[in-house]
C-alpha cells in the first residue's frame, strides 16, 4: 500500500511539473502574442496616419486643379 501511494504521489508531483511547464510556455506564447498584437496595433496607426496625410495632400491637389481650371 505504501508502494502504491508513493507511486501516486510520484505520478501526481510529474503531472504537476508538466502542468507547471506547459503553463509557462502558454505565458511566454501570450506575452509574445500581445507583444506582436501592439506591433501591428502601431503599424496599423502609422498607416491610418500616412493615409490621412495622403487624403488631405489629395484634397488639396485637388482644389488647386478646380482653381486653375476656372481661371
Amino acid at each position: 500500500l505504501l508502494k502504491v501511494s508513493e507511486q501516486i504521489s510520484s505520478s501526481m508531483r510529474c503531472s504537476q511539473e508538466q502542468l507547471t511547464t506547459k503553463l509557462q510556455q502558454s505565458k511566454i506564447q501570450l506575452e509574445e502574442a500581445e507583444a506582436l498584437c501592439n506591433h501591428t496595433k502601431a503599424q496599423l496607426d502609422q498607416a491610418r496616419m500616412e493615409l490621412d496625410y495622403t487624403r488631405n495632400q489629395a484634397s488639396h491637389l485637388q482644389a488647386q486643379l478646380e482653381q486653375s481650371q476656372a481661371r
